[in-house]
């Protein structure tokens, strides 16, 4: 299983600007191409979100198993999950990367309005091709983005960054057009437990599916997780647990073909009979009835 990993916290790779484990500005303006140092890691799941539009030249990714050909602009967004791997990119290829950690992500979808459901963005990506006119304004935006982060200090530059990923993912519309409206006050503190939780969820749902762990990193009680979970999201702590493991195990089974036993130990089941009793209680299928849904 390929496990999550922070590739860009790699000292070969080297941002142009950004916020520690809030977001990286990565492109190659300067003559150093530092996807090309990708090229050196292995394929892995990624737990940020990335935005990566190409200015020139031509570029090969696999996202998920499928081969991505970018050329000259075209956007590829990546959201958390994704199994990445560069392959290659032509001599004269011009890049800007956006790579933005899950708090910064939960915040900007706080901005627009929209609820992270991570149960249903988990894994998904997306490429789309600017016209021209779209390209130089993203070109702008990132210019200005950089610009921000390098010349502004303290809280003030964070909210300058909030603003810019307003824009540019309030632009991509088929990331945000089906999320449902937050639903309570985002200022209050139930919010933040409610963010933490998402987050949390986003790093831990591999190995703990119980409501008091989760409940335990916030030092608070389940019961009070779950109330907060559905004031913000109608739905509570254990259904948010049980939807977001059965959108990992789908994944594992549509782009990797596991069978129940990988399955199995992927998601730390202690048991094949007690994932497949899991799985079908969530989702109405068994395991085996789904991958054979995906051949229909």
């Amino acid at each position: 299983m390929n496990q999550q990993t922070d590739i860009f916290g790699n000292s070969r790779i080297v941002p142009t600007a950004g916020i520690a484990k809030s977001i990286l500005l990565f492109d190659n303006f300067n003559g150093y191409n530092p996807i090309v140092t990708l090229g050196h890691i292995p394929n892995c799941k990624l737990w940020q979100t990335t935005v990566f539009t190409l200015l020139q030249g031509h570029v090969t990714f696999k996202v998920n198993g499928d081969t991505l050909n970018l050329r000259a602009g075209q956007c590829l967004t990546t959201l958390p999950d994704c199994v990445f791997e560069f392959i290659e990119a032509s001599e004269n290829v011009r890049f800007m990367l956006y790579v933005i950690y899950p708090e910064t992500f939960i915040k900007t979808f706080e901005d627009l309005r929209v609820n992270y459901d991570i149960t249903r963005i988990s894994g998904r990506y997306d490429v789309v091709t600017f016209p021209e006119a779209d390209l130089k304004y993203q070109f702008n935006l990132f210019l200005e983005t950089k610009d921000e982060i390098l010349k502004t200090e303290g809280e003030l530059k964070y909210n300058y960054i909030r603003c810019f990923l307003n824009v540019l993912l309030a632009n991509n519309t088929r990331l945000t057009e089906d999320k449902a409206t937050v639903v309570g006050d985002t200022s209050s503190r139930q919010y933040d437990v409610y963010k933490r939780f998402l987050i949390d969820l986003n790093e831990h749902a591999d190995k703990e599916r119980s409501v008091n762990y989760y409940a335990n990193l916030q030092d608070i009680s389940a019961k009070y997780l779950s109330f907060v979970c559905i004031q913000y999201s109608k739905k509570n702590a254990s259904s948010w647990i049980d939807e977001y493991v059965a959108t990992k195990a789908k994944a594992l089974i549509s782009v990797h073909h596991m069978s129940t036993q990988e399955l199995c130990d992927a998601l730390n089941f202690t048991s094949s009979s007690s994932f497949i009793r899991y799985f079908k209680r969530v989702t109405g299928m068994s395991p085996k009835e789904y991958a054979h849904s995906l051949k229909k």
